[in-house]
């Protein structure tokens, strides 16, 4: 379970480095909004087990980085 929990992390990494370099470059934002929504659209799958652990992760881990963007 951990392994493959590592797996989709680095992967959701590399999809948030690509938002970064979106928002960075200045490109479109309904772009950002398409990676955005696909990223959230993973998360949610890969968490559908555990609605609680889901929640709070989904809501930490998206707030912070949109934070940080802005």
């Amino acid at each position: 379970m951990m392994l493959l929990f590592m797996q989709e992390k680095n992967q959701i990494l590399k999809k948030f480095m690509l938002i970064q370099i979106f928002y960075v470059s200045g490109l479109n934002i309904f772009v950002l909004h398409f990676l955005m929504n696909g990223l959230k659209k993973r998360m949610e799958n890969l968490f559908s087990g555990n609605r609680i652990f889901h929640h709070k992760y989904l809501t930490s881990f998206l707030g912070i980085f949109i934070v940080e963007i802005l």
